[in-house]
């Protein structure tokens, strides 16, 4: 019989929620919530989603053999360092920012030589934030990124995890790589939603509108907090897509001001040749 793996999960809001959702009943992990916030851990014993609830940080971390962080960037970062001499010897911290750049120059030059620390970062979520909003299903069949080398001390305890999660498949990179490719694929979308609801420009619009309202504009129903973060920690990256964007738009508006039928047909046609070539 496999040994049980004592996870402790560090923050209880949407991430940290559903991965012990996730897990609950899996057999496979003795899970140990924590949270600062008294009526988060409440509601989580309330659904049984752990063997240990507390508050106190060092009594969270002392025993576990990994150390999932689920906290925005910069408080993921201090909570590491922090409680860095309280994991045990042999210990796996992995957090799940979408930013890696910072968690990675911070941590590694402090790092035990004893513990292992693997920067993930699930390609999953939602634009609702908190606990009430966690789901066991968030993270089933998502691409789960590890910005480490396959062979890295704890990486395959953070895969096995991964996959008990769901995850459809885990995928390796480094966190330059993991930061450039983000800023298009997540945090671009985000930008452009917020962007595109504040040209609604206090129109009511619904009885015009139909689902591509709904695509564009559903995420910008965001966390504030955590997102200008993730903007602010990646500005190099997001700030040249935006400017990429910005340049695109430019050359679709003058086609459109110069009634160019040809050239708007031209655009387009490339568009749709580059999402057919996407999901061959």
């Amino acid at each position: 019989m496999a040994e049980i793996v004592k996870l402790s999960i560090i923050g209880f809001g949407l991430m940290g929620g559903s991965i012990a959702k996730a897990l609950r009943g899996s057999g496979k992990y003795s899970v140990t919530a924590y949270d600062a916030d008294a009526a988060v851990l409440k509601k989580a014993e309330e659904e049984s989603l752990a063997d240990v609830y507390t508050p106190d940080a060092l009594r969270a971390v002392k025993d576990a053999d990994i150390v999932a962080v689920c906290l925005y960037p910069r408080a993921a970062v201090d909570f590491i360092l922090w409680n860095m001499e309280a994991f045990k010897p042999g210990a796996v911290v992995t957090d799940i920012c979408g930013v890696k750049r910072l968690v990675c120059d911070e941590i590694l030059p402090h790092l035990r030589k004893d513990v292992a620390f693997v920067p993930a970062h699930p390609m999953a979520g939602r634009e609702k934030k908190g606990f009430a909003m966690s789901d066991g299903g968030l993270f089933k069949g998502c691409n789960y990124l590890i910005a480490a080398d396959e062979k890295a001390p704890g990486v395959e305890a953070v895969k096995k995890l991964a996959l008990d999660l769901g995850a459809g498949r885990v995928v390796f990179t480094d966190p330059e790589k993991h930061d450039a490719y983000i800023a298009y694929t997540s945090q671009l979308p985000h930008a452009i939603s917020c962007a595109y609801v504040q040209c609604m420009g206090g129109r009511s619009l619904i009885d015009h509108a139909a689902g591509s309202l709904k695509d564009v504009s559903r995420v910008a129903d965001i966390n504030a907090v955590m997102w200008s973060e993730l903007f602010t920690e990646n500005a190099d990256n997001l700030s040249a897509e935006c400017e990429r964007l910005a340049g695109e738009l430019l050359t679709l508006g003058k086609q459109i001001a110069n009634r160019d039928a040809k050239a708007l047909e031209g655009y387009m046609r490339t568009s749709a040749e580059a999402m057919e070539k996407r999901n061959e």
